[in-house]
């Protein structure tokens, strides 16, 4: 298993780079020797580009990679280091402090962080670079802001406008031959450029606009719109940009000018059906509104993206969001995207159980900034805070399945502390939240809230909440080691499911904390597979693969008991495969700890201790509390599995060989066990 880095996340140019050879030649330089850069200058100057050129430029110089995270779509700042860590791919699952968890992820890494658009968090986001800093030596930092991070031995760059002849020229010349291949750009280019200011995202708009117009014709538009006072700022370069915006904004019909302003409530990427659910409503129709929105596309407002997603830049969203305020539209449009992630979250929760899953998990993930968004307005409204508990327990298998754990108890948290009343929805939040303090190793916290949801259900008489919080008990149980309660928990759940005609998802989880006691006690090895087999059974009829993949995981356990090591693996790897693909960290975690369990049965301690270091790289980014869901029943075979791999191979192999596993990247190792090498 050779040693293999991760180089990081930066994105393919999607368009040429124009110019300023000079200014990443500065960048780089100065990262060789300076820990933090700051990269500021007005919006559309450019920082973001020049920043990723020179983080490119310098890659090569940092052995764990350089990785972008991007700011503009984050409100919260307590979702800051969150943000972080999720670009990373450190999935913590505990609830110790995410800075914490950073710091310790990053302490002996090579590694390039680009933040960019740190303006509206730049007090968040110098506290969190100064703690990194002084935690990690390999550590450098480039960040994007319209001011500094004001940190000492903070190096700050500011980039200017592109130079009019050299540079400015050039890149007005090649975007307009991108509208039309062959166009002739004659005319007084250098005048427009320097009216523009040079200001990179001002030009790009400007020669979206030659498809249809003039040179001579455009700079007449600009001149007229400086000269009529309307986007006085006192600074030249905002009013450049700002008059070139609105220039823009005025060469677009009415229904164009209508939809950019809606569209500013979506922050990040959205896709096609939020546009037509959130935005299409009088004068624009759905038809009408996919019309508009491709005419915004054409005119390089909106930019589309693979996948069917859409978005704007910042500066172009932020001028949509004024002009919604001035139509008094805002807090109509917020409470239309609100409910259309209400309905999407609701939908998710719903169709979970469906062959969807994979879909599902990458488009929630997808959704997540706007996710955010629509709980900052339910918390925002004091009349909305039951909306945001629903909001919040309709994702709870998107928190627990798909690698959001942490997240998902910030959230469910936030709105249990909002809603103390009793109700339905709290019912719901309060086992969907006990379920993510589990996966924490948060058990007290757990029992709490259990506690509270079995006599709520009771009090409302709602038969199936209380399936589901009796199904939460039994899991309690099983990870506390109390084997038979969590049978008979795990039993009364399933056929209190049944009696109410729920014989899909309720049933699957309970039948699954049911046949891992089972395996756990190492009794009634039949009655396992025999349960393992039903799961299988109603899981095909609904086509879903999350509590499939725990069947696969269970009877492979059975299997090795039985002694059948391959059949034990070729069930293992099934898991595997499902686990990885929906960022299931614990989930991946249990299953290749498993898998070296495997090795040893075969007598094979080299392959087993390099699993074993690779299942560490996961449980360490949860945290020690969550390792095995915090459970001494379930980290007693991993234990069992280290000793006997350091008696195959002796102490000095065991480590060298855990230490591989520990350090190869791991989503090329996982490919690697999932294609037989």
């Amino acid at each position: 298993m050779a040693v293999v880095r991760s180089r990081g996340n930066l994105p393919a140019d999607m368009t040429s780079f124009v110019g300023r050879i000079a200014e990443q030649g500065g960048v780089v330089k100065l990262l060789r020797s300076a820990r933090l850069v700051t990269l500021t200058g007005t919006g559309g100057v450019g920082k973001t580009r020049l920043a990723l050129r020179a983080a490119k430029r310098t890659a090569g110089r940092f052995a764990d990679g350089v990785w972008l995270v991007e700011l503009s779509e984050l409100q919260d700042p307590e979702l800051l280091a969150h943000e972080v860590c999720g670009v990373l791919g450190v999935r913590d699952q505990t609830a110790r402090q995410q800075v914490q968890v950073l710091a310790d992820h990053l302490a002996d890494k090579q590694v390039l962080l680009l933040l960019d658009t740190c303006e509206h968090l730049v007090d968040h986001c110098a506290a969190l670079s100064a703690y990194l800093l002084r935690s990690a030596p390999g550590l450098r930092i480039l960040a994007t802001s319209r001011q500094p991070l004001g940190l000492p031995g903070e190096h700050i760059l500011p980039v200017e406008p592109l130079r009019i002849e050299q540079e400015a020229v050039r890149l007005f010349t090649e975007r307009a031959r991108a509208v039309h291949a062959g166009l002739d750009v004659t005319g007084p280019v250098l005048e427009l450029c320097d009216r523009l200011q040079g200001l990179p995202l001002a030009i790009e708009l400007a020669a979206a606009q030659t498809g249809s117009l003039t040179v001579e014709e455009i700079l007449s538009e600009l001149e007229s719109r400086r000269l009529d006072g309307l986007t006085r700022t006192g600074v030249p370069r905002h009013q450049s940009m700002r008059t070139t915006v609105g220039w823009s904004h005025e060469l677009c019909e009415p229904l164009e000018r209508l939809l950019w302003a809606r569209l500013s409530v979506f922050v990040g990427s959205f896709a096609q059906d939020g546009v037509i659910t959130v935005c299409s409503h009088r004068p624009l129709t759905p038809e009408s509104a996919l019309r508009t929105l491709r005419g915004l596309v054409d005119k390089s407002i909106v930019q589309r993206l693979p996948g069917g997603r859409y978005r704007m830049l910042d500066t172009i969203r932020a001028y949509g969001r004024e002009w919604l305020g001035h139509l008094g539209d805002e807090q109509q449009l917020r409470r239309r995207h609100r409910d259309y992630y209400l309905g999407l979250a609701r939908w998710f929760n719903a169709d979970w159980r469906g062959p969807e899953q994979f879909e599902w998990a990458d488009r929630m993930a997808g959704e997540l900034a706007n996710l955010r968004i629509a709980f900052d307005y339910c918390w925002s409204h004091p009349d909305d805070f039951p909306t945001g508990l629903d909001l919040a327990a309709s994702l709870v298998y998107f928190w627990v399945a798909c690698g959001h754990v942490r997240e998902g108890r910030h959230q469910l948290d936030r709105a249990l502390s909002r809603c103390p009343q009793p109700s339905y929805e709290r019912t719901a939040a309060l086992w969907a939240c006990a379920f993510v303090a589990m996966t924490q190793g948060d058990h007290h916290a757990a029992q709490r809230m259990l506690d509270e949801a079995g006599v709520a259900a009771a009090w409302q008489d709602d038969a199936l909440a209380g399936a589901y919080v009796l199904t939460m008990r039994a899991m309690l149980a099983m990870l506390r080691g109390a084997l038979d309660d969590a049978v008979i928990l795990a039993t009364d759940a399933a056929d209190i499911h049944r009696g109410l005609g729920d014989t899909g998802f309720g049933v699957l989880l309970s039948l699954s904390v049911h046949a891992l006691s089972l395996m756990l006690e190492g009794r009634d090895l039949t009655t396992a597979t025999g349960i393992v087999e039903e799961m299988w059974q109603i899981s095909d009829t609904f086509g879903g693969r999350w509590v499939r993949s725990y069947a696969d995981h269970h009877l492979s356990g059975v299997r090795l008991a039985q002694g059948d090591p391959d059949g034990a693996e070729e069930l293992a790897l099934r898991c595997l495969e499902t686990k990885w693909r929906l960022h299931d960290t614990v989930g991946t975690a249990l299953v290749l700890d498993l898998l070296a369990r495997i090795a040893v049965a075969r007598g094979d301690g080299r392959t087993a201790a390099r699993l074993l270091g690779l299942s560490q790289q996961v449980w360490s980014d949860q945290g020690a509390e969550a390792v095995a869901m915090g459970s001494a029943q379930l980290s007693s075979p991993r234990e069992q599995c280290v000793s006997a791999a350091r008696e195959l191979v002796g102490d000095e192999g065991f480590e060298a060989l855990y230490g591989e596993g520990r350090e190869v990247n791991l989503g090329e190792a996982i490919g690697a066990l999932l294609a037989g090498k």
